[in-house]
């Protein structure tokens, strides 16, 4: 089923967050989620996260995002 992360529009899963450009999520939406849910939710978009501050793990996976 995957992660589902709570998002403006609602509750949407990783599949969506990464299809969808208004299922972008927002700094402020990542910064409300663990770390581990962060680095969760980018190795299921594919992302690669380098960073171990969250505030670093957060930058790289909105650059990601695009």
């Amino acid at each position: 089923m995957g992660l589902r992360i709570p998002h403006a529009g609602g509750i949407i899963t990783a599949a969506e967050a990464d299809t969808d450009s208004d299922s972008k999520l927002s700094e402020s939406e990542l910064s409300a989620l663990t770390i581990a849910q962060i680095k969760a939710l980018a190795a299921e978009l594919g992302y690669t996260i380098t960073a171990t501050r969250k505030a670093d793990i957060i930058a790289e996976f909105l650059e990601q995002q695009g």
